[in-house]
């Protein structure tokens, strides 16, 4: 090995790998994995927006409404179900517990209501 200026490696890869196909291989996986984890969080993303079965812009009355008793059901319809999903897999949450039952007496008074108002 001669102290020549050209037979020293030009970047720290060089050192690590024999040929370039090696290094332009390995970028390429990179890039492959980076693309899958962008999968993967946009399919994370669809799932937190699932709407269980309920679409809320049907009971709106207008495009900001959110205090009119049709939607406020709709709304905790969606919640209740979301949490049912949540306790079927941890069954020992009694805290989600005392939030969903909560929640079902909000809406059950709240469908009382309309029954009297919307008969």
């Amino acid at each position: 090995m001669s102290n020549h200026p050209e037979s020293k490696p030009s970047r720290d890869l060089d050192l690590l790998f024999e040929s370039q196909s090696e290094v332009k291989e390995l970028l390429q996986r990179r890039q492959e994995t980076k693309e899958l984890e962008e999968a993967m969080d946009q399919q994370i993303k669809d799932l937190r927006r699932d709407d269980y079965g309920i679409k809320l812009k049907e009971f709106m009355r207008h495009a900001t409404d959110t205090g009119t008793p049709e939607f406020q059901i709709a709304r905790m319809t969606q919640r209740i179900r979301q949490l049912v999903q949540h306790m079927e897999i941890h069954r020992k949450d009694l805290h989600s517990r005392r939030g969903l039952e909560m929640i079902v007496q909000s809406r059950r008074k709240m469908l009382k209501y309309l029954r009297k108002t919307n008969w």
